[in-house]
């Protein structure tokens, strides 16, 4: 529990830094979006579970509850697109105000992804993976046709890269330790280092068979896909957040995007490319019927939630030239 705990506060703090970075974390912390979301779900929360959420063993009760909490946090992330986007509408006339309204809609956004998919969703999922069979030690991985696989998908990513500018543009250090950070402490803080182990080592298995410690494999494999999915859209949409502070200087607001762009390209293979290959590998194998998390949602709001602001924002800066 205590090694959970740590990499729970490792995770906190690469998000921290991340907003830090470059900027004042201040920017951040906006009173709107966080009535919107937390005060919307401390409302549900005691709505529905008056008593709170408390279960002393894993049970299907409890996942199914911390699955629920997680749909309606997703719910009111929305809330403050809307807003933002309907309040930046009606102040055409008054530029000043558009970017209040573009930073409730991205930092809600934020907080909702955050809460549901970083918080909400591990938790779920922390209950039914205790709630299968533990699997047997791992052996070895067999990677031998996922490496040649990954090699000649790799050859082809770099072939159309190159085609369309210099490589080093794709490559971002500090977008690739976010999302590999947050990935790793999200995942540890669910699961132990030798179950992703074991559940890694039995996806790359060039024979499955059909064994009782797969539908806890395929609970593992998905709390990671999960958290590259919440890195990568909680980097860009800090990245954009930051994008919108540099309003000032066009010169800065390229590299911004940039690096936005390729935080939520970096989670979207590792959670669809990657990791959605070996729970598929996996998943005909054990039909448990538990619901499996998904990496799509996350990805999917951030980018819709982005391009509707991107589009609003050019219509606005065509109109005023």
């Amino acid at each position: 529990m205590a090694i959970r705990l740590v990499f729970a506060a490792l995770g906190v703090m690469t998000v921290l830094m991340a907003m830090s970075a470059d900027s004042f974390m201040l920017m951040f912390f906006h009173t709107p979006s966080l009535l919107m979301v937390f005060g919307g779900y401390f409302v549900f929360r005691w709505m529905v579970y008056p008593h709170g959420v408390k279960f002393q063993r894993p049970s299907l009760q409890g996942a199914a509850a911390f699955f629920d909490l997680q749909r309606v946090v997703r719910g009111l992330s929305v809330v403050p697109l809307i807003c933002g986007t309907l309040g930046a509408l009606h102040s055409l006339d008054d530029p000043s105000r558009i970017g209040p309204m573009v930073a409730m809609s991205f930092l809600g956004m934020l907080y909702g992804l955050l809460l549901s998919e970083g918080v909400h969703g591990p938790k779920a999922q922390l209950h039914l993976a205790r709630l299968t069979p533990v699997p047997p030690r791992a052996g070895s991985a067999n990677v031998g046709r996922l490496f040649l696989s990954a090699v000649f998908w790799l050859v082809l990513v770099w072939a159309g890269l190159s085609a369309s500018g210099q490589l080093s543009f794709f490559l971002d250090a500090p977008s690739l330790f976010y999302v590999g950070g947050l990935t790793c402490f999200i995942s540890l803080a669910v699961h132990a280092p030798d179950h992703i182990w074991s559940a890694f080592v039995a996806a790359t298995q060039p024979n499955l068979t059909q064994a009782p410690g797969n539908a806890r494999h395929i609970v593992v494999l998905s709390t990671v896909r999960g958290a590259f999915a919440v890195a990568g859209a909680s980097g860009m949409l800090i990245g954009v957040v930051k994008m919108l502070s540099h309003l000032a200087d066009p010169s800065a607001l390229g590299p911004a995007l940039s690096v936005a762009g390729l935080t939520w390209f970096y989670g979207f293979v590792g959670a669809e490319v990657v990791m959605r290959t070996l729970v598929l590998r996996l998943k005909p194998e054990a039909r448990c019927g538990v619901p499996i998390a998904s990496g799509v949602f996350p990805l999917a709001l951030s980018a819709v939630g982005v391009g509707l602001q991107f589009v609003l924002l050019s219509g606005v800066m065509l109109f005023w030239t």
